[in-house]
């Protein structure tokens, strides 16, 4: 009878956990970098944002946590390094409670510190690109991505220092592929012919947990 209790007890803890994974979607932070740590499905998902269909990826790394002595730390939801060098941030915010720009600046300056190394002469620093991706539209304009970039505010020239941002609204409606992106985020369902690892991996975490 003690087997058999706790036989019950571990398959009503498993139907459980199975009803809270069903409900998770690529908003929540937990399933995101579970989804993202799969290479291809993080390539997939750079390729949309960035708008490069060649972006390779070297490494990935969820939950990049970064430590500081005597300031404060943070913790990269992904972290990954490109075959050309540079770095990508990804974070993804559901709430609109933060002061994202300076946030995302904090962080982009600790990725630069952490993969920085000593002696290294400021030519060789590596280009970070912070992709903020959002559960709300934070710039208000109904686009699917902003890119933020430095520019010479009397001529109006881009001026590329190596550091960029990209912010991906995964409401928006405006027929890009980063907008089906966002959809599919939204509900992250099924299969989705035009993010077959992102809705492979997706489906694969959802049913092994049966």
């Amino acid at each position: 009878f003690l087997r058999e209790g706790k036989m019950n007890r571990k398959n009503d803890v498993r139907r459980q956990l199975s009803r809270v994974i069903k409900e998770l979607n690529l908003t929540d932070d937990i399933f995101f970098g579970k989804v993202a740590e799969e290479k291809d499905a993080c390539e997939e998902m750079l390729r949309a944002i960035t708008e490069e269909e060649g972006l390779q990826l070297k490494t990935v790394e969820p939950q990049k946590f970064i430590r500081n002595c005597g300031s404060r730390s943070v913790c990269i939801d992904v972290l990954c390094t490109a075959t050309d060098g540079r770095i990508f941030g990804i974070e993804m915010q559901k709430s609109d409670r933060d002061h994202h720009l300076k946030r995302v600046r904090y962080e982009a300056s600790n990725i630069d510190t952490l993969m920085t190394e000593k002696g290294v002469e400021f030519g060789q620093v590596p280009d970070v690109c912070m992709v903020y991706i959002t559960n709300f539209d934070l710039f208000r304009r109904g686009c699917a991505l902003y890119h933020v970039d430095h520019m010479i505010r009397e001529s109006a020239v881009i001026v590329d220092n190596g550091s960029h941002e990209i912010y991906f609204n995964i409401h928006a409606s405006d027929g890009t592929l980063a907008a089906k992106l966002g959809e599919y985020m939204r509900k992250t369902e099924g299969v989705c012919p035009e993010f077959p690892a992102i809705s492979a991996r997706v489906n694969y975490l959802k049913m092994q947990n049966k």
